[in-house]
């Protein structure tokens, strides 16, 4: 069967609601998958639907995301919690990591972050790191749980030894802080490096701003300039005002920027 929902886009935009920088949704439709390209959702529904009867945990997910976003539905938020519950009760990671995020975002449904701190854990444990990254993210910033940097960084790291570019950014950030790790740019550099080899554009504008600065590395403006035009192509905000800045002071420019963060 055709996988029309992209978990990974789905992901990427939720970290970005965190950081305000674009308007909730709850899932993306794969680029390539024939059902978006048709939009023949009566199809797919007539094919997910008696899966899902025999309990299959893909297409319960798959429907409780579809009637979360009312995609070829009517939106139900009780039918998708109730889909995507059963799916997880099962041991579905994604319908675990769905549920995560539904409350903790808490859109069309009271936020709930102890609820949402128990899906992330549930699937992390298992191993899905974009649960680790957000079960990370509620350590370092204390929803649910006393903040614990030391969790944080744990998790981060169990979600970046897997290639999770935002959680390999987010040890950047932690190791620039001295957040449950001691303070050292070199090591946040690396992090940054890494996590920017996959188009993170807050990584990239944050080596950047080290190559400005001098941070873990040696002042470079060309390399600076570099890495803050790889973000600002990505239309990260922080790398457009330092390069707009940089073009209007010219050689009076004093960067005066901070790293971005989580």
């Amino acid at each position: 069967m055709t996988r029309i929902f992209d978990l990974r886009t789905l992901i990427t935009t939720i970290i970005l609601i965190q950081i305000c920088i674009v308007t909730p949704t709850f899932a993306a439709l794969h680029p390539d998958g024939n059902y978006s390209v048709r939009q023949d959702y009566s199809s797919l529904l007539r094919e997910l639907l008696p899966e899902a009867e025999q309990g299959n945990l893909d297409a319960l997910y798959r429907l409780g995301v579809m009637y979360a976003n009312g995609i070829g539905v009517d939106k139900n938020m009780d039918q998708a919690l109730n889909l995507l519950n059963e799916a997880a009760k099962y041991g579905s990671t994604d319908a675990q990591l769905m549920l995560g995020l539904i409350y903790q975002m808490g859109r069309d449904i009271p936020a709930n972050n102890t609820l949402a701190f128990n899906w992330f854990r549930e699937a992390a444990l298992k191993g899905n790191s974009d649960a680790q990254l957000f079960l990370g993210l509620m350590y370092a910033k204390g929803q649910s749980v006393p903040a614990n940097y030391e969790q944080a960084v744990s998790w981060f790291r169990e979600s970046a030894t897997q290639g999770n570019s935002m959680a390999e950014f987010s040890l950047g950030v932690m190791y620039t802080l001295g957040n449950g790790v001691s303070q050292d740019f070199v090591t946040a550099l690396s992090w940054y490096q890494k996590a920017a080899s996959q188009g993170n554009a807050r990584a990239q504008y944050n080596i950047g701003v080290m190559y400005d600065t001098g941070k873990g590395v040696e002042r470079n403006e060309e390399q600076a300039v570099h890495w803050l035009r790889e973000a600002a192509a990505q239309g990260f905000p922080l790398a457009e005002i330092y390069l707009r800045q940089r073009l209007t002071e010219k050689t009076d420019f004093s960067p005066s920027h901070t790293l971005a963060s989580f």
